[in-house]
């Protein structure tokens, strides 16, 4: 009985999605609700729509892409509902636009829930509501995006760096020098 609730209370994505490859999206799902005991399988439709999977039909997930499978695993993570939601580097292997796109969604499938969101990439950790920065397994800072930014310390200092890197590949795009080394 403990277990069972357990799972059903919990959902988790990390960076490479463990589903069925030889199921389809729905399937994939359905099989979550089955492992949960959940009788129905309302909301999968839901579900697809909030990740942008609605259109895939009837194709088998070892065709998708790896950005596609993540998508994927969210969908499963969120069925049944959970109350706490671990997302490990989710967005990793999405392209920027449709990762935009999910970040968009996301306080929509975080709301009513606690949700873990672990990132390299700060940039990503904007909608978040509370940040905590580690180093070494310690909380060095904490605060939301703003707050850190303002304080200056590691945290800005690092999203700086990480923008620039961001702003160096938009120049480099804009200069028609795409992929070639420039110093900047």
């Amino acid at each position: 009985k403990g277990i069972p609730e357990a799972r059903r209370r919990m959902g988790a994505v990390v960076e490479t999605p463990s589903i069925y490859s030889d199921m389809t999206a729905e399937e994939n799902i359905r099989q979550q609700y089955q492992i949960l005991g959940i009788p129905s399988f309302d909301g999968i439709r839901e579900l697809l729509e909030l990740v942008g999977l609605e259109d895939v039909g009837k194709k088998k997930a070892k065709n998708f892409s790896l950005g596609m499978r993540q998508r994927l695993g969210i969908a499963v993570a969120l069925a049944g509902d959970p109350d706490f939601l671990v997302l490990d580097e989710p967005t990793a292997a999405l392209d920027p636009l449709v990762e935009s796109q999910l970040y968009d969604r996301y306080r929509r499938f975080s709301a009513g829930r606690t949700t873990l969101f672990i990132s390299h990439r700060l940039a990503s950790t904007r909608f978040c509501d509370r940040i905590l920065l580690m180093e070494d397994g310690k909380a060095v800072e904490t605060g939301t995006h703003e707050e850190l930014l303002a304080a200056e310390g590691r945290y800005a200092w690092m999203f700086q760096v990480q923008s620039r890197y961001y702003q160096k590949k938009e120049a480099q795009k804009e200069a028609g020098l795409e992929g070639e080394e420039v110093e900047v």
